[in-house]
């Protein structure tokens, strides 16, 4: 798999971790603000989109559809991030969207591969958008920091360069 600009794709995401830490920065201050300001959601309405996509992972398990996944999984992301109605927030996601996707791709493919278990992403996204409903902010702030969006880059040098077994 290459990225588009033609490197190999492992090289084009290692280097740019940053993209990473858009949503949670190491010190989470990024995400606990916006989530904050986000949960509890005072219009119901403002869930449909991840609603919908949490449908729509459902039927690309079902239909074993990689694409339609990380289309939802991608459409899901939006919609959380768009949750606190901020504008500039929105245009920051949405200019990285494609870098994101990519690791997205990525980690979905790794995590399915390392739990065989294709639900995995619906699990984690259902039981995301739950304590959202609830409107537990510490909640939200937990799964948020444990939603397994750092699955492949956390094994990202094991996966470039495995350890070559002793003989």
């Amino acid at each position: 798999v290459e990225a588009a600009a033609g490197e190999p794709l492992a090289h084009h995401v290692a280097q740019r971790p940053f993209i990473i830490h858009l949503e949670d920065p190491p010190d989470a201050g990024a995400s606990c603000r916006h989530a904050t300001i986000a949960v509890p959601v005072g219009d119901p309405g403002r869930l449909e989109g991840m609603r919908a996509a949490i449908e729509t992972m459902r039927g690309a398990v079902a239909q074993a559809d990689p694409d339609a996944m990380l289309a939802a999984n991608t459409d899901f992301h939006i919609a959380l991030v768009s949750l606190p109605g901020n504008r500039r927030l929105n245009d920051a996601y949405a200019s990285l969207s494609m870098q994101l996707t990519v690791c997205m791709a990525m980690n979905l493919k790794f995590r399915e591969q390392l739990h065989h278990d294709p639900r995995d992403a619906v699990r984690r996204h259902e039981a995301l958008l739950g304590l959202i409903e609830a409107g537990d902010l510490d909640a939200v702030l937990v799964e948020l920091r444990n939603h397994g969006d750092r699955s492949f880059m956390d094994r990202l040098d094991e996966l470039i360069d495995p350890p070559v077994p002793a003989h």
